[in-house]
C-alpha cells in the first residue's frame, strides 16, 4: 500500500512538469526552435498551446507528435516564407528556407498551408475550429495558465512590442541526421510578425 501511495504522489508531482505552455511566443532562431522541441519529443514532454505561436514557434507541429499537443481557446499559430538578408542589407525571401521549413511539417499542416495560399511573406493564421480539427483541446485544468505564467506573458507581450520588427538570423550548423532538413534554413531568419 505504501508503495502504491509513492507511486501515486510522484506521478503527481511531475506530470505537471512534464507540460510546457507556449503562451506568445513570436519565434526567433529556427536552429534554436529545432533543438527545443527536438529535446521535447524525447523527453516525452507535452505541449500546451494557449496563446500564439509564430513563426519558428510552429516547428513544434514539425517535432512534437500530434498526440502530445493540446491548445486551447487562444491557441494561434503562424505561418511564413523563410528570408534572408540580401547584399544590401535588406529582406530577401529564400526559396530553399522555404522549401526546408515545408518538409519538415507534417502533411496535415502542408495540406492546411497550402488550402491557405501557401507560405508567403505575410502570416497565415490557424486558429479556432480549424485549429480544434487538427489538434485536441487541452484537458480542464491544463488550459489555465498559473499567476506565474500570467506575469511572464504580461512581460513578454511588453518584450515583444518593443522589439517588434526585429529579425533573427539562424544558427549555422544542423543538428542532427533527423534536423538535416534544418540546415538548409541555415542564414535564415523570421519574417516580424504582423499585426492582426
Amino acid at each position: 500500500m505504501r508503495s502504491i501511495t509513492l507511486i501515486l504522489i510522484s506521478l503527481m508531482a511531475v506530470s505537471p512538469a512534464l507540460a510546457e505552455r507556449i503562451t506568445d511566443d513570436a519565434g526567433g532562431l529556427i536552429q534554436t526552435y529545432v533543438q527545443r522541441f527536438s529535446q521535447a519529443r524525447d523527453s516525452g514532454e507535452r505541449i500546451v498551446v494557449d496563446g500564439q505561436c509564430l513563426s519558428a514557434c510552429t516547428l513544434v507541429l514539425a517535432f512534437v507528435p500530434r498526440e502530445r499537443i493540446c491548445v486551447t481557446p487562444n491557441a494561434v499559430f503562424g505561418f511564413h516564407a523563410a528570408w534572408s538578408y540580401d547584399a544590401q542589407g535588406g529582406q530577401a525571401s529564400d526559396r530553399a528556407g522555404t522549401d526546408s521549413l515545408w518538409k519538415m511539417y507534417p502533411e496535415h499542416i502542408r495540406r492546411w498551408i497550402r488550402a491557405h495560399g501557401g507560405l508567403h511573406q505575410t502570416l497565415i493564421y490557424l486558429r479556432g475550429p480549424q485549429l480544434a480539427a487538427l489538434y485536441p483541446l487541452c484537458a480542464p485544468g491544463l488550459d489555465r495558465a498559473s499567476p506565474l505564467e500570467r506575469a511572464q506573458t504580461a512581460q513578454s507581450r511588453v518584450r515583444h512590442a518593443r522589439h517588434a520588427g526585429h529579425a533573427v538570423m539562424t544558427a549555422r550548423a544542423p543538428l542532427g541526421r533527423e534536423e538535416a532538413a534544418a540546415s538548409a534554413v541555415s542564414g535564415l531568419h523570421d519574417v516580424p510578425r504582423d499585426r492582426r
